[in-house]
């Protein structure tokens, strides 16, 4: 899957003209963004949600609970 993504930017790169093409790593921050779409920068850091502890909360935990979740609903004792 990396090697078809990473054949895909290269694609990409190849096609499109490099002053209208931005290749850009979130590492860079806002400001390579900014400056292509004529933006001030905002004062705020990048967001970062896409790193390791989110991922594994999101798409590893989240499902997870999400199961648990589902199994007490079916599971759970009567109301009384």
């Amino acid at each position: 899957m990396a090697e078809k993504a990473e054949e895909w930017n290269q694609s990409v790169i190849d096609r499109v003209p490099a002053d209208r093409l931005l290749v850009w790593n979130p590492k860079d921050g806002w400001e390579p963004l900014c400056e292509l779409l004529e933006l001030e920068v905002p004062g705020e850091p990048l967001p970062h949600v896409n790193d390791t502890e989110t991922f594994q909360k999101v798409l590893i935990m989240g499902p997870a609970i999400e199961a648990i979740n589902e199994w007490w609903e079916r599971e759970k004792p009567p109301a009384q």
